[in-house]
């Protein structure tokens, strides 16, 4: 008996079949039955369980209706109770079963011996029953602190995966932190670049071109003997040398921060950057006869694809970019797509300016493409997601403004005139 109620570890089934199989043969009884009757126990403890001297011989065994009913005869003290009558008649001992001094069940045990036992064995019976319930409370005790473990387990394994994802992302906003910090003093550098850029086309230049107008109308009016004319050769070779410095510096600042290496290749380190940097994956495509673009050109399209692809990132709420840029014959095609969620009707507000609170970067990107001659239009994607295409026409193919208001390859009025230094 003492063995049987030591299987705690294994659970409360598993104790209860140990318990009632040793009470069965201790009390030589054809079957022996724990009936439960409080509610408040906790679900893994059965209600009622019953043991058979012979596996599967259910003859003279009550069910489980009548081992409930005859539980409930049973108070306070064990009991003996005769079950039928003639030779059906059995004998069936019944003992309380009590936690923390209140009854929450009891023990019955069902034998054929008319005598019925003596008061010895029911203060056995009542001792198992007792010691039933203790080692119940054990065995329940056992295994919730076993779930508690596991849980804390699976708790603590959580915890470290959270805590990997969480240096993992870290990670991933330090470098993205680098990546704007770069980017953000690039995009500095090149709004400086393109400022002194403009500066000079529009003031220096600008001053060269009248310079040149003023000595173009002395050399109309001087003796070509005299030494007054000498003196303005020569000035009008300088003020040629001085414009096309000027001319050099505009195009040089106008050139995309790496030098030297193609538009294209530009972008693919661009969609680089933005791999590296955040989640967005970000996809380059080069078709069409690739040629030489026009320095301003370059610039324009490479700032319009950085500005789009921040654009993505900020506002479409995508997994997936592509920059496809198309060299067609006369025009330059660039577009960005993207798999978000943009609206491309407050999307086309926005490059307009016409949207309150409207975009800063669409505009600028509607604006660079304007001042070279060329456009931007947005629309949907048809798999999801907006396209953005800038087009921007070679110079000199007829475009209205080919070059703009912007820092072009020529200067407005400062082409050469027949005879003349500018």
């Amino acid at each position: 008996m003492s063995e049987a109620l030591c299987v705690t570890a294994l659970g409360p089934v598993a104790l209860c079949d140990a318990v009632l199989d040793a009470v069965g043969r201790l009390f030589d009884a054809e079957w022996a039955s724990l009936v439960l009757t409080s509610g408040d126990l906790p679900s893994s403890v059965p209600s009622q369980v019953t043991w058979y001297r012979e596996p599967g011989q259910r003859l003279g065994a009550p069910s489980a209706e009548d081992s409930a009913a005859l539980a409930a005869r049973i108070t306070n003290t064990p009991q003996v109770m005769a079950v039928g009558d003639g030779v059906a008649r059995a004998i069936v001992l019944g003992a309380p079963m009590r936690l923390d001094h209140r009854q929450v069940g009891s023990l019955l045990v069902g034998t054929e011996h008319p005598a019925g036992p003596d008061g010895i064995g029911m203060s056995v019976l009542e001792t198992v029953a007792n010691q039933i319930m203790a080692a119940l409370r054990n065995a329940w005790l056992f295994e919730h602190g076993e779930d508690l473990r596991r849980q804390a387990m699976a708790g603590r394994a959580e915890a470290e995966r959270h805590a990997e994802e969480l240096a993992s992302r870290n990670e991933q906003l330090r470098r993205a932190r680098g990546q704007l910090a770069r980017a953000r003093q690039a995009e500095l550098v090149s709004a400086e670049r393109h400022r002194i850029a403009r500066e000079l086309h529009d003031g220096v230049a600008q001053c060269l071109v009248g310079i040149g107008m003023h000595l173009e109308w002395c050399h109309r009016h001087l003796d070509p003997a005299s030494a007054a004319y000498q003196r303005l050769v020569a000035s009008k070779e300088l003020a040629r040398a001085g414009l096309g410095r000027v001319r050099s510096a505009v195009a040089e600042l106008s050139e995309l921060e790496r030098p030297g290496e193609g538009l294209g290749e530009a972008l693919r380190d661009l969609a680089g950057n933005f791999r590296s940097a955040g989640p967005l994956r970000v996809s380059v495509r080069v078709s069409g006869p690739q040629r030489q673009l026009a320095p301003e050109v370059e610039h324009a399209l490479f700032q319009i694809a950085q500005e789009g692809l921040w654009n993505v990132v900020r506002h479409a709420g995508a997994a997936q970019a592509w920059l496809n840029l198309q060299y067609r014959t006369g025009q330059t095609r660039l577009s960005i797509s993207d798999n978000g969620h943009g609206d491309p009707a407050a999307a086309r507000r926005h490059l307009a300016g016409a949207a309150p609170r409207g975009r800063f970067g669409l505009r600028i990107m509607a604006e660079r493409a304007s001042e070279l001659g060329g456009e931007v239009t947005v629309q949907r994607r048809r798999r999801g997601g907006l396209r953005m295409e800038a087009r921007i026409p070679d110079p000199g193919t007829g475009a209205a403004g080919g070059t703009g208001p912007g820092v072009g390859p020529g200067v407005g009025p400062l082409a050469p005139a027949p005879g003349g230094p500018a």
